[in-house]
This record gives structure tokens, C-alpha cells and sequence, in this order.
């Protein structure tokens, strides 16, 4: 089967209920330079202005909480792979410095969710998964506004209604 409506991301069919869909190398690399990299030059360079400048006590608290944003955003954990099948969903999620893997049976799913952001030349559809017992939204498909059409999202609507018989709420 085509899977090109799930652009960027690679899929490796397993077998015809088991599927796992998963980030290309390009994408992990981008991936890794905003969530590690960037932080810490943000963080340095944040360190060095104060070292280096004499601000004002407002600019140089306004300054302070900026490192405290960065570290946020340094612990952030990503998405690697998603392996979908008819019993369960499995995240591996990239943290700090180990992997995770996420598993969310099909029976704990209530249904998923479709958020689309068109920022003018950004944007993108966003997939979470509901939980039944669970008000929180896990993120599970980025689709960037580069393979954003009606087309595309669609057909994501149908494979992931085929796979695990859930509705998808927009």
C-alpha cells in the first residue's frame, strides 16, 4: 500500500494490521539542533550578556528568565517512531538523553483530535490521541504545511479509523 499521504514521515509495513511510521534522518537531526543544541547556545549567550554588559536591574531580571525558558525547552521530549497497530499505539519519544516508548492500548483510546494551524506560510496539522480516562492530548502526527491538503488529511483520517476504529474529532 502507498503510504505518501503520511509525508515527512517514513513507513515500514510490518504486516497488514502492524505498521510503524517513524522520522526521516533529516527531520531527527532538525529535531536534535532545536531541542539540545539550541537551548544551550541560548543559554550561553544569555550568561555572556550578563557577564559582559552592564545593564539596568529590570533588563538584566527581564534576562534572567530567559535561561529558565531554554532549559524548558532543552528537556523537551520529541517523537522518533509511532508503530500503530489494531491493539495498541507505541510512541518512542527521544528525552533528555534516553528513549522512551509509550504504549496507549486501542481500548483506552476515546477518539482522536485534528488541530489545523495555517500561519501564513507555516502551519500544519496536528493529530493527538484522547484518552478515555484522561483529559490530557498526546501528540501523535505533525504534518507541516508543506503536505498540508484535503487529500492528504483524509486519508489520514481513514488509516488511522482503519487501524484502530476510532473517530477523529476536528
Amino acid at each position: 500500500m502507498d503510504y505518501s499521504f503520511l509525508k515527512p514521515y517514513k513507513v515500514n509495513e510490518i504486516s497488514s494490521d502492524c505498521i510503524t511510521v517513524f522520522e526521516p534522518k533529516k527531520r531527527i537531526t532538525f529535531l536534535f539542533v532545536f531541542f539540545r543544541i539550541f537551548p544551550v547556545l541560548m543559554i550561553v549567550s544569555v550568561i555572556l550578556l550578563l557577564c559582559l554588559f552592564n545593564f539596568p536591574a529590570k533588563i538584566k531580571l527581564l534576562l534572567s528568565v530567559l535561561p529558565i525558558l531554554f532549559l524548558i525547552l532543552f528537556f523537551k521530549k520529541y517523537i522518533l517512531n509511532i508503530e500503530f497497530s489494531n491493539y495498541s499505539i507505541k510512541i518512542k519519544y527521544q528525552k533528555f538523553i534516553r528513549t522512551e516508548i509509550k504504549e496507549i492500548l486501542v481500548s483506552e483510546i476515546e477518539n482522536f483530535e485534528l488541530e489545523s494551524y495555517y500561519i501564513s506560510r507555516g502551519g500544519g496539522y496536528f493529530y493527538f490521541v484522547k484518552l478515555k480516562n484522561n483529559n490530557n492530548k498526546i501528540p501523535l502526527l505533525t504534518i507541516p504545511f508543506l503536505y498540508m491538503n484535503e487529500e492528504n488529511k483524509s486519508k489520514i483520517n481513514e488509516f488511522l479509523k482503519n487501524i484502530t476504529g476510532k473517530e477523529i474529532l476536528k
